[in-house]
């Protein structure tokens, strides 16, 4: 599990004032196996069709490694 900060821009279509800017960033958790890893990004995906370095995907998503706030290993349950 990747925890990481989204970007985000202004949703009104007409000017406004920088004073008015929401600066909040949102926190998010995104699950999946870690497909890539470069010095910048890491690219985790949610689905595979096979294994993961002989598949196929969908839904990929790269985040930049500076807005990562923790990433977490998650295991099977044994039961």
């Amino acid at each position: 599990m990747v925890e990481w900060v989204d970007s985000w821009s202004s949703d009104h279509a007409n000017w406004e004032p920088i004073g008015e800017l929401d600066e909040d960033l949102t926190p998010c958790r995104s699950v999946g196996w870690v497909a890539a890893e470069t010095s910048q990004s890491l690219i985790i995906v949610p689905h595979l069709d096979r294994e993961l370095d002989d598949g196929n995907t969908f839904g990929a998503l790269g985040i930049p490694k500076v807005a990562i706030l923790s990433v977490v290993e998650l295991r099977p349950i044994e039961s």
